[in-house]
């Protein structure tokens, strides 16, 4: 098994077992139901991350697909939660990119009431 496939296995066990993500700090003390969705965002964030890594997902079709993601509150929640934890991880130039686009989308969807996200 390799990592991509491990951490999509433990975000999976996470989310049928809550008690298992009280370990993260970000997730203790949150409903069973949010840890579950905010889990669940991280696994496709991650599929997302890996397709645009190996050129199944162009940047035109990750930019489309995140504007969907980032156009309800809960895509734009994770990404406020996420994005410091994602930016202090950037490895290399995918990373980087991967994190820009977001960073656009989230810039495109937000509503006056909603602050950037902390790097």
């Amino acid at each position: 098994m390799f990592s991509g496939q491990l951490h999509q296995q433990l975000l999976a066990d996470q989310i049928a077992n809550p008690k298992l993500s009280s370990i993260w700090a970000h997730l203790a003390g949150k409903p069973d139901g949010d840890r579950a969705t905010l889990l669940h965002c991280n696994q496709w964030m991650s599929m997302w991350a890996l397709m645009h890594r190996t050129g199944v997902m162009t940047r035109d079709a990750l930019a489309e697909t995140v504007r969907d993601f980032m156009s309800g509150s809960v895509g734009r929640d994770f990404w406020r939660q996420a994005r410091g934890h994602r930016t202090l991880a950037e490895r290399d130039r995918f990373d980087i990119r991967f994190n820009a686009i977001l960073d656009e989308q989230y810039e495109l969807s937000a509503g006056p009431d909603d602050p950037w996200p902390a790097a």
